[in-house]
């Protein structure tokens, strides 16, 4: 047997303890656990108001190239799930898409309040060419997030890959990032 399993949000988190703890026969701890990320998620989310939020941009950044993370990402599923407003949502090009290329006209137009950045491989390295960029590129100078130093960086840990169970944590962090004034 072949199981595929496509991790792009909070739901398919819950549906994959599930299938995993049928495909193990520990239903029943699959459901307790699934009980208790339900219960943290409630939590989590009770003062949010869907797409009330800031404005944020969630940039995935490779070696090669960087994208706007959309709702479709697990990333911003999560954005939205936190009442985050993901400007990448509004690019005319996004149709079913996880992710588009970076725009940076779009991104001033845009104008968001909160950027996070998810590196994937060399992640300094990654994260130091979008600081040069930000640094160096007079588009980036007028947008909201980097004149008010709310750029972050996302935990590798849990967001270059799924999560999985650590889910809540990475809500917990990008709920901080969104709302707080972590650094």
């Amino acid at each position: 047997p072949l199981y595929l399993n496509m991790i792009n949000s909070y739901e398919d988190v819950l549906k994959s303890i599930d299938d995993f703890g049928r495909f193990a026969g520990r239903e029943k701890e699959a459901a307790a656990k699934r009980a208790q990320i339900e219960k943290e998620y409630a939590a989590l989310t009770q003062d949010v108001h869907k797409g009330r939020g800031p404005k944020v941009l969630i940039i995935f950044g490779s070696p090669d190239s960087f994208n706007m993370s959309t709702k479709k990402s697990f990333g911003g599923d999560l954005a939205e799930r936190l009442g985050a407003v993901n400007i990448a949502d509004k690019a005319e090009n996004v149709k079913d898409s996880s992710y588009i290329p970076l725009s940076m006209e779009f991104v001033a137009k845009e104008n968001p309040d909160v950027v996070m950045l998810i590196t994937m491989g060399g992640s300094k390295e990654i994260l130091e060419k979008l600081r040069a960029n930000m640094r160096d590129n007079a588009i980036w100078h007028d947008v909201n997030a980097v004149k008010n130093d709310r750029v972050y960086q996302l935990p590798p840990s849990l967001f270059t890959v799924n999560p999985g169970t650590h889910t809540i944590d990475a809500m917990k962090i990008m709920k901080e990032y969104i709302y707080g004034e972590a650094k």
